[in-house]
């Protein structure tokens, strides 16, 4: 949907604008922003799946703990509980 917004809003302009914007970015991070050893991350959801997390809120902190895991690398050695095992119960959403 935004793809078809900005192709008609710029129209044969794409290329042009899409460079500025590499270019903007890469002064962004090189003049502006101080390195640093994190990132902000924003994990979204199909809204398909939200009413589900709405009505059994205790599957948050399950969702929470596989965003984490997802994005963590793994480390030779260590063994981190697979995405889902809290005492919370299943991924099955309540009849």
């Amino acid at each position: 949907m935004y793809e078809e917004r900005f192709a008609k809003a710029h129209g044969p302009l794409r290329p042009v604008v899409e460079r500025v914007s590499i270019l903007w970015a890469e002064w962004l991070r090189e003049e502006v922003l101080e390195p640093v050893p994190h990132r902000h991350v924003v994990l979204t959801m199909p809204r398909l799946l939200r009413g589900i997390f709405r009505k059994r809120r205790e599957l948050r902190l399950d969702l929470s703990q596989c965003g984490a895991e997802a994005l963590t690398p793994s480390r030779p050695g260590t063994q981190t509980p697979s995405c889902g095992s809290s005492a919370s119960g299943s991924w099955r959403a309540s009849p």
